[in-house]
């Protein structure tokens, strides 16, 4: 009899819709790239760092947030697409 194979997953994964969303790290999140911020469900773009969990977003230079880099996650083709003809 053989065993079934153990499987080892990302707790910072997060499944949705048959499609695997990966939340970000810390070290992952990179100034001037866009993400997509689950709390506010929009595409904001990094600007910098305020803490070893925290960055600072803004969407269009108008709206600054403080968001948990766990929060985000890159935004998808459609999402930047939308984000800049806005």
């Amino acid at each position: 009899m053989s065993s079934l194979p153990t499987t080892k997953f990302n707790l910072a994964s997060v499944t949705r819709f048959r499609h695997t969303i990966r939340t970000m790290k810390m070290k992952e999140v990179k100034n001037g790239s866009l993400y997509y911020n689950e709390e506010s469900d929009r595409v904001e773009r990094v600007v910098g760092r305020i803490s070893d969990q925290r960055v600072v977003t803004y969407v269009h230079k108008t709206d600054y947030q403080y968001p948990q880099a766990r929060k985000l996650r890159i935004a998808s083709g459609s999402e930047v697409s939308d984000y800049l003809t806005d």
